[in-house]
């Protein structure tokens, strides 16, 4: 496969790649899929309403994301599918400093008829999670490494609405195809959201690459 830092459109591969964000069909088949959706499902029930970081701190905000969501270990197969394509998008498309996934973990999320979130950008976001003890190690754990690259893999496409968009310049807004296996690939600078779901419910897999801190 062979990936270029310019916007284009390959019929061949079913791929998009731009500067800052790739996305392409990844062809697995109905029961690849099945498999992965049933073993994110032994994780739903420990999934949870998902929060925010302002300046007040850490807090749920529906009117600004509404979804749920699990962490699953990294040790899990289809994380290793994910990290291979990373690994590939980063050497031909932004050649970061990487080291691993976000708490080594890969988050399976689920929207809702009306979840969705607001525009936002993941490397604003910080790496948090409930064992975060306070706003200031937040903070400090930012000042140790940063996010730089997102991914989001689609797992299901039998619902309405829950459109991903990212905009970056120089590319513009991009409008990610709803079809399940596709996996997206960008910028943590980016600035992305996923619009409401009318009907149904948006299953994916999501995460985080980190690396050493800008200098």
């Amino acid at each position: 496969m062979k990936w270029k830092s310019c916007m284009q459109k390959n019929p061949n591969l079913d791929l998009f790649s731009a500067a800052n964000c790739n996305y392409f069909h990844t062809n697995l088949s109905q029961p690849v899929l099945q498999e992965i959706i049933q073993q994110c499902e032994q994780f739903r029930p420990h999934a949870t309403p998902t929060n925010i970081l302002t300046k007040e701190g850490i807090q749920q905000d529906k009117s600004y994301r509404d979804n749920v969501s699990c962490a699953i270990p990294t040790y899990h197969w289809f994380a290793g599918m994910i990290w291979h394509y990373i690994m590939r998008v980063n050497q031909h498309n932004f050649q970061y400093d990487i080291t691993c996934f976000g708490d080594d973990m890969i988050e399976f999320m689920s929207y809702d008829v009306g979840g969705h979130y607001k525009w936002h950008q993941d490397h604003t976001l910080f790496n948090y999670n409930k064992h975060t003890e306070s706003i200031e190690h937040v903070y400090d754990m930012n000042h140790q490494f940063n996010r730089k690259i997102s991914f989001s893999l689609l797992l299901n496409d039998d619902y309405e609405g829950g459109e991903l968009q990212i905009l970056k310049h120089p590319s513009g807004l991009t409008k990610v195809p709803k079809k399940a296996g596709t996996l997206v690939i960008f910028d943590s600078n980016c600035y992305h959201r996923v619009t409401k779901v009318k009907k149904g419910r948006r299953d994916v897999l999501v995460g985080w690459v980190i690396g050493p801190r800008w200098r």
